[in-house]
């Protein structure tokens, strides 16, 4: 690389001049990598309480709140090959959790569904993601909680609200 820019201290000195020079943060802090170790804590937190199968809880979530749908229609949702779902879905089926049937309007068409206790296990685990979430949020008081939240929401609201290029 040009510059020494493929040493990792040497990219890490740049951003830090660039963003202390816009006071974004504190030196070798920015915004994004901050939030994207706060997303790996979460992240973290989930899969040390049993959920290291985050692709299988996805399915179970999505199917949970958007119910049965065909087998395609959930590839393009999860953004995985067909291969890779077809996969997961037999790991689901086999542990109890989804059901597949063949579309009557369309025989070579699969919808999958939840089963009851895919559909406890989704609630369940949903339950405990809240709570593991809500725990990394304990260092901060109540005022600064509410104005994380305030903060998140109008960045939220202000890509929501541009228009897609």
């Amino acid at each position: 690389m040009i510059g020494g820019a493929s040493c990792p201290l040497h990219r890490e000195k740049e951003m830090a001049t660039f963003d202390s020079c816009f006071g974004l943060a504190a030196p070798g802090e920015t915004l994004g990598s901050l939030f994207h170790k706060a997303v790996h804590c979460m992240i973290r937190a989930h899969h040390q309480h049993g959920h290291a199968e985050h692709s299988q809880m996805r399915v179970l979530a999505i199917l949970f709140h958007e119910g049965p749908m065909h087998q395609r229609d959930l590839m393009h949702i999860l953004h995985v090959r067909s291969t890779s779902l077809s996969e997961l879905l037999k790991k689901l089926e086999d542990r109890g959790f989804v059901t597949r049937s063949q579309d009557p309007k369309d025989k070579r068409s699969s919808i999958v569904a939840l089963t009851s206790q895919g559909a406890a296990k989704a609630e369940s685990a949903a339950v405990l993601c809240h709570q593991q979430i809500d725990a990394l949020f304990v260092p901060l008081s109540e005022g600064e909680r509410k104005q994380l939240a305030d903060l998140l929401r109008k960045v939220v609201a202000s890509h929501e609200a541009a228009p897609v290029e």
